[in-house]
């Protein structure tokens, strides 16, 4: 039930903030972390995440899972790294 509040969170915060919001947000829980998070703790979080994703009758894009991940992160008090990648010629952007 985390796991689903996380994404539809996500979701609704990816559509009504722009890339900056979301990125200042992102730094914010961040800096409340006390620890970095273990591999194992990870992959349980990502697993979790795409349990619930199957309950989402709307499109869930890579942007919304990975914040849905860093809010879950959050939850247990635990810092990830959210990295964007751009490659510039030819553009591409993920």
């Amino acid at each position: 039930m985390k796991a689903w509040f996380s994404i539809f969170s996500a979701w609704i915060f990816v559509r009504m903030n722009n890339l900056e919001v979301i990125q200042l947000e992102v730094s914010r829980r961040k800096e409340k972390g006390n620890s970095e998070m273990m591999e194992y703790e990870a992959v349980q979080l990502w697993r979790n995440i795409q349990k619930a994703k199957r309950f989402f009758l709307v499109r869930i894009a890579c942007l919304e899972e990975s914040l849905a991940f860093i809010f879950l992160a959050g939850k247990k008090v635990r810092t990830v790294n959210w990295c964007l990648g751009i490659k510039l010629s030819p553009f591409f952007s993920h």
